[in-house]
């Protein structure tokens, strides 16, 4: 019984991916088929889409990005695979036909060997893959078991519909990613297994070539009659190896045709899978389940990689090999026409098969050397980048989380005490029993104080309608002094950042590659702070055009507020509701002012600080390209950045001073007026 190549070499595949529903479907496939096809791969993309949304959820966090990254990745290549293979069915059609064309249909017993070799190669090499995939499916599995135990996790961190809270919402969702997660790794070695099967059919055809060139007859003890039945016989062989060799060609490019595109995406996307999974490692404890779990998928991604490299490697050796081999025959003792198309022969099989990933990577040994070299480069990087991120991140976030907690303090304060005052207003005419009834604010009203529900609904009205003002009004003063304070703390990172304006001094120690590298990265620090400064300036400037009129007014008007509030203390009895209503609101008055020069003073001085701050840096030991900016740099920051109501008055504390001068010589002379009469 004649060898099925197909068989030998996709005989697994085939299985798994009928199983999967992912195979060349019949010509009558049935309608369930294809639901079933379709529901495999909707599952399929459907985790990609998880992924994509976590992703999305976690941007900004290195660590979750990098944890969710890899698996990303690896979802994503599978659906592009599957989607990749389903598309170019027809040419996977094609290639079966040619596996079992007569061409390629083993000739001897040593045929059949070399292709049962070279099957059990790449079935070797492919089982060992899908064993270390499913190992590493289930160490996701129990991540959440040993790691965190105590607390509900699914195995693999992305969104859901579903919360791990509640039964059976989180055991449905356990089962979900679990198969599914194994469907895909299942779905992984189906295809890759066409691939890397077909790659090695074509080295064992190569290798049937050798066989049969080196199976050239001698002629040199031949006898007369015999020669010339044995030199046409060798021609023979010669020419159904040159046509074999045309079809292997032709077979390795309709491979290459069809799965180059998702091999390029594997290979180029290696590179950052090999980082993002090394970046995990360094930040997890290798006692956990996840640092094994990592360790496995490398390992899984590693051999994946190697496997693909090796067999293009293995492809491009053997056809090279086949020019010496083409040597090596008797073709001395052949006919001249035996030569000249032996000649034609080796001059075509003198350019090697290479098997190209996107038509442009070589798969080889050199190649997968050199993605584990790139990606080591870029895992430095990366490394080198997080460390410094955490450091200047954290400084950073504790220098903005603690403006961020004075203008969360003040704006707590500022409503509540409003909305306190308002409150005494309030509460002011229900404790005044005598007639006539009146409202909380002395306006006019279109309803009578004397009549029910007019008067309550007045009532209620004024309630709401104070309530409303205050809160909007200290809304928007909180959110204007938040800028500023914004603004300030942008200042105090500027700071930060000289500070960390590295030592180049030589007495160090330091050698010269490692002080060009110090000068480089101080320039870069301090062009940041450059670009920094002038952006603050600009968001400054912005914020001062938009609202300086109505601090303008505010500051302005607080001058006769605070004047007329003093009166009315003067006069108002101290032991009434009333006196207590207006020393609060008077307190309030004083407080939004105080804020605002307060926030105003803290954006000068910080500004002015910077000046300092850069003469007391390093710069004596860094080179002319920061030396020739410093100037620059310290005449700006010269000019303090000052925020001005109205484009004219100066927030700062002693214009809270002039005011609070100015409200109490307008009240003198208010009192002293009201004395004479």
């Amino acid at each position: 019984m004649a060898l099925n190549s197909e068989n030998l070499f996709l005989n697994r595949a085939k299985i798994v991916m009928k199983i999967m529903g992912v195979w060349i479907p019949p010509p009558n496939e049935s309608i369930i088929s294809k639901i079933y096809k379709f529901i495999m791969m909707f599952f399929q993309y459907l985790i990609l889409l998880f992924l994509i949304i976590y992703v999305f959820q976690m941007w900004g966090d290195l660590d979750a990005v990098s944890q969710a990254f890899y698996v990303l990745f690896t979802q994503a290549s599978l659906c592009f695979k599957v989607t990749v293979f389903l598309v170019n069915k027809n040419m996977l059609m094609q290639l079966l036909k040619q596996m079992k064309s007569d061409i390629f249909a083993p000739k001897s017993a040593e045929h059949e060997s070399i292709l049962i070799l070279y099957a059990s190669k790449i079935k070797r090499l492919l089982l060992m893959f899908m064993i270390a995939a499913q190992t590493t499916c289930a160490l996701w599995a129990l991540k959440p078991l040993f790691d965190d135990v105590g607390s509900r996790k699914f195995p693999i961190d992305m969104w859901m519909p579903v919360t791990s809270e509640n039964s059976p919402q989180y055991e449905l969702g356990f089962v979900f990613q679990f198969v599914t997660i194994t469907i895909s790794a299942y779905m992984y070695f189906g295809v890759d297994s066409v691939a890397l099967s077909m790659i090695m059919f074509g080295c064992a055809q190569i290798d049937i070539v050798k066989d049969k060139i080196m199976t050239i007859v001698s002629i040199h003890d031949a006898k007369e009659d015999e020669r010339k039945k044995i030199l046409q016989d060798n021609h023979k062989k010669l020419v159904e190896c040159v046509i074999q060799h045309g079809a292997i060609a032709s077979f390795i490019q309709i491979t290459e045709n069809a799965y180059h595109t998702y091999l390029f995406f594997q290979l180029t996307g290696s590179v950052g899978i090999y980082c993002m999974s090394a970046l995990r490692i360094l930040v997890i404890e290798w006692q956990s389940m996840q640092f094994f779990s990592i360790v496995s998928y490398l390992f899984v991604i590693t051999s994946q990689l190697f496997i693909f490299c090796w067999c293009g490697h293995e492809l491009t050796a053997t056809s090279e090999d086949l020019h010496t081999v083409m040597y090596k025959c008797l073709w001395y003792e052949q006919d001249l026409k035996f030569k000249r198309d032996l000649c034609f022969a080796m001059m075509r099989m003198s350019r090697p098969m290479i098997f190209r990933a996107g038509h442009y990577v070589m798969l080889s040994r050199q190649t997968f050397v050199a993605i584990l070299r790139m990606s080591y480069s870029y895992f430095a990087v990366l490394n080198q980048t997080k460390k410094n991120v955490v450091l200047i991140y954290k400084k950073t976030f504790s220098i903005l989380m603690m403006q961020a907690r004075k203008a969360r303090y003040l704006t707590i304060f500022l409503v509540a005490a409003a909305n306190v005052n308002v409150m005494e207003w309030c509460i002011i005419p229900l404790l005044h029993q005598e007639e006539p009834r009146t409202f909380p604010y002395t306006m006019w009203m279109p309803v009578d104080t004397q009549k029910s529900p007019d008067y309550q609904l007045g009532y209620f009205y004024q309630v709401m309608f104070g309530v409303m003002c205050a809160t909007m009004f200290m809304a928007i003063d909180a959110f204007i002094i938040s800028s500023i304070m914004f603004a300030c703390a942008q200042l105090d990172i500027i700071r930060d950042k000289i500070q960390k304006v590295q030592s180049v001094e030589l007495k160090q120690g330091i050698n010269l590659t490692e002080k060009y590298e110090r000068w480089r990265d101080n320039n870069k620090l301090f062009d940041e702070c450059i670009t920094q400064h002038q952006s603050i300036i600009q968001f400054v400037e912005l914020v001062e055009s938009l609202f300086h009129f109505g601090i303008f007014f505010q500051l302005s008007g607080s001058v006769g507020i605070v004047c007329m509030l003093g009166f009315r203390l003067s006069v108002e009895p101290p032991n009434t509701y009333e006196f207590y209503s207006l020393l609060n609101y008077m307190v309030n008055m004083l407080a939004q002012v105080y804020f605002y020069c307060w926030s105003g003073n803290e954006l000068t001085k910080r500004s002015q600080d910077l000046r300092n701050e850069l003469y007391l840096s390093q710069w004596y030991e860094q080179d002319a390209s920061f030396r020739k900016k410093l100037p620059f740099a310290m005449e700006c920051m010269k000019k303090p950045i000052l925020f001005k109501a109205g484009h004219f008055i100066t927030l700062s504390r002693p214009t809270f001073v002039s005011i609070l001068r100015c409200s109490y010589s307008y009240f003198a002379l208010l009192n002293q007026v009201n004395n004479k009469q």
